[in-house]
């Protein structure tokens, strides 16, 4: 049971509705349980939605399949059933079993630093932040570096409000010691 019942959007007032309507058209897909649960602050739904600009930047940076595998890792990492069961539903549509996939070593490299900015609480040893600077522009470190401290955050507050998962993330939901947190 969630600690906040995510806003009905039938019941929801008229300027939240615009803002949901303007999200979906521009970004596609439905309310799930974690934007419907934001909604009940703008303020709050418009700032964490931000990371959706991010996302679609760093789709274009590294690629879909890529961004969706260390979005799994960071949030295995941060122990979010909710992200974890989003990001291996997302996967499996383009075939892909995290567990079994072979990443190549910057992806393995990228995770890895996902997952250190994650247990570190971003204070991650200079050896791979420099690794990373091998691969990226500090342009493109920012938009990642700010990409990952979205994706925690809103993996955070879902874990904070015991979100619950949508029916359709079901058969995606495993026990942690099913998953795949890879460490380089």
């Amino acid at each position: 049971m969630p600690r906040i019942q995510p806003i009905d959007p039938a019941q929801c007032p008229p300027s939240v509705k615009v803002v949901l309507h303007r999200h979906i058209k521009e970004f596609g897909g439905h309310l799930d349980q974690t934007k419907a649960s934001l909604a009940h602050s703008l303020p709050a739904f418009e700032s964490y939605m931000g990371y959706c600009d991010l996302f679609r930047e760093l789709t274009l940076l590294i690629g879909e399949k890529e961004l969706l595998y260390y979005s799994h890792q960071v949030s295995i990492a941060t122990e979010s059933p909710v992200a974890i069961a989003r990001f291996r539903k997302r996967l499996a549509e383009l075939d892909i079993d995290p567990r079994t996939w072979k990443a190549d070593e910057k992806l393995d490299q990228l995770a890895f630093f996902g997952t250190c900015v994650v247990k570190n609480k971003g204070r991650i040893a200079d050896h791979i932040f420099r690794r990373m600077e091998s691969y990226y522009s500090t342009d493109q470190l920012i938009l990642l570096i700010a990409y990952t401290g979205q994706l925690i955050a809103m993996n955070v507050f879902d874990n904070v409000i015991e979100t619950e998962p949508d029916s359709y993330l079901q058969p995606y939901l495993k026990p942690a010691s099913e998953l795949c947190l890879k460490i380089v």
